[in-house]
Formats: structure tokens, sequence, C-alpha cells
């Protein structure tokens, strides 16, 4: 990591943590692995090996790496942990929302190749990210020789009573970062 305030492990961890428990309903354990993912996700995006423009490559390196890790995890501790807790945390970086909303924005302005441009490339990336999540996910399927396991929906997520600390972390976070 070069050392910069958004690439420092604190700025990644806290965030991705705080967001997995408010937004996808994660347990403790998908806390933790959630927030290590996105650390893992941001040290791939630092590796320097390839140039910017390849950075398609890097996205779905980094999406493979936390389908297969998150798919593991969920599938050997099954009652403790959330497959799309974890997931969905640990690539929230990646995602392409800013891009979308930019896309949007120049569509608004009368740039329509400009805007259509930009648009597209979101949502081939943000495809792109989703289908090797799934990809990973079902690689460690394959891993464990579980059969065809359909993955649950979160329901074992922390106790609403943590997000009075939680909701103005979040924000405090973000505001940092």
């Amino acid at each position: 990591m070069n050392g910069s305030s958004s690439t420092r492990p604190t700025h990644i961890f806290f965030p991705n943590l705080l967001a997995c428990a408010i937004w996808f309903q994660g347990s403790w354990w998908d806390l933790l692995v959630a927030a290590i993912l996105a650390v893992l996700v941001s040290w791939i995006g630092t590796l320097g090996i390839l140039t910017r423009q390849e950075r398609l490559i890097i996205e779905v390196i980094a999406s493979f790496t936390v389908g297969l890790t998150a798919g593991l995890i969920a599938l050997t501790w099954r009652d403790q942990t959330c497959f799309g807790a974890m997931a969905l945390a640990g690539v929230l970086d990646i995602l392409q929302g800013f891009r979308v909303v930019y896309a949007v924005i120049e569509l608004m302005s009368k740039h329509t190749v400009t805007g259509t441009a930009d648009f597209v490339e979101a949502i081939l990336f943000t495809g792109l990210i989703a289908y090797f999540l799934k990809f990973g996910q079902h690689v460690a399927v394959v891993i464990l020789r579980d059969g065809e396991y359909n993955f649950p929906t979160c329901t074992n997520g922390i106790d609403q009573v943590w997000y009075f600390l939680f909701v103005p972390g979040k924000v405090l976070v973000m505001c940092i970062k």
C-alpha cells in the first residue's frame, strides 16, 4: 500500500465493517471477514503490476478472490456466516455507483456520448464484478464438494441495539474517508 489516506487499512476496514452490519444484516463474524476482504481488495488494487487501463483485470481478480473466500467461509460455517453480507461488503469499494451517478449527470447535461459511454462501462463493470463473485462462489462449492448448495438470505445479523453506535460511527468514518 502506498500509505495515502484512502488506502490505509483503517480507512478501508471500518467503513466496510460498519456497512456489513448496517446494510447487509451481517453477523459479528461477517463483519470481521468483510472488513478483512475489503482490505484484501484494496491491496490487490494497489499491487501496481497492471496499468490503470487494465483495472478491469484487477477488479475481476479481486471479485473472484472475495467470492471464493466468502464462499469457502460461508460453506464451512453455515450457521454463523452469510455469503451475501461478506461478499457485498467486501467489494463495496470497487462497485461502480459513483460512475453511474456521474454518467447520469453527463446525460442530463446533454453530453449524450460521454454519458452513455460512462453508463455502459459502469453497468458492464458491475456485471463483471457480480459474475466473478458468483464464479468464486461456484468454485468454493466445487472445492468443498458440496453439490448445489443454495446460499440462504442473511438472517443472523447483529442485534439492532448496536446500531446506536454503528450509525454515528459509519457517518464519522465516511467523513474521515
